[in-house]
């Protein structure tokens, strides 16, 4: 799991510290994890799980998160 967290930390590095961005960031983080485990629970290895899962987390335009600022 430890690419996940070094994916969301790149995406929040240069996103002010506040107490949204945080939230934001467990909430994502969380999402991620969930969906990991949902995939290794349909047979697909931790490997491939969390490359799909950055693959797939990918596809969504980051303007969605200019919010935190």
């Amino acid at each position: 799991m430890r690419r996940i967290y070094e994916f969301v930390d790149k995406i929040f590095e240069d996103v002010p510290n506040s107490d949204r961005a945080l939230q934001v960031k467990e909430e994502i983080l969380l999402d991620m994890e969930e969906k990991v485990y949902d995939l290794m629970e349909e047979g697909k290895s931790q490997e491939d799980a969390i490359n799909k899962v950055l693959v797939d987390f990918g596809k969504y335009p980051l303007y969605h998160f200019i919010y935190l600022y």
